[in-house]
């Protein structure tokens, strides 16, 4: 199972990501181009990319972005949003 969850409070924005799948063993001298995009990603956005995985129990992939501005929140949710609707048919957003 995989679940998606955006959220934003006050002047941070959280994207989650979990799943339940095989997991692998995580460490940052392994990472491949992947994660290291990730990384560049938020970090890009003046972020932190948190990433625990257990083998055999799954991975939870965490970005937390601090905004300035309320716009630029609504902005981002809503890209988001229409990135996972375009990806999954099935994406409800709440």
């Amino acid at each position: 199972m995989l679940t998606v969850t955006l959220g934003y409070e006050g002047n941070g924005v959280e994207l989650v990501v979990e799943d339940n799948g095989q997991g692998f063993e995580y460490t940052l001298e392994k990472a491949g181009f992947g994660i290291l995009g990730m990384r560049k990603r938020a970090h890009g956005v003046a972020g932190t990319l948190h990433i625990q995985s257990v083998p055999g129990l799954g991975t939870t992939v965490r970005v937390k972005a601090g905004l300035q501005e309320e716009k630029l929140r609504k902005r981002i949710f809503q890209l988001v949003k229409k990135k996972f609707m375009s990806i999954l048919p099935d994406f409800n957003a709440r």
